[in-house]
């Protein structure tokens, strides 16, 4: 199995290993951290379904900032793909 290669970058050959072996091996944490984000995720997709932000008239600021903040969830999730499926 092949973990993105950003969890390494800057890292020393031991450490890579000792920060594969955490990753792989925790099948508590992963889930768990995984599950708050997708959490996180809902609340700003229900709050972008709600048709009273644009009454505001800095609704488009408020749109980008969770336009942001999603992208930033699934990048968050990509570096997660496939560690819990492997093994």
């Amino acid at each position: 199995m092949s973990l993105p290669l950003k969890w390494f970058e800057g890292l020393e050959t031991k450490d890579k290993e000792a920060l594969e072996y955490v990753l792989l091996n925790n099948p508590v944490l992963i889930p768990r951290f995984l599950a708050i984000l997708d959490g996180y995720e809902q609340e700003e997709l229900r709050a972008e379904r709600n048709k009273a932000q644009y009454d505001s008239p800095s609704w488009a600021y408020t749109q980008a900032d969770r336009n942001g903040a999603l992208r930033a969830y699934s990048n968050i999730k990509q570096l997660f793909k496939g560690i819990l499926t492997s093994g």
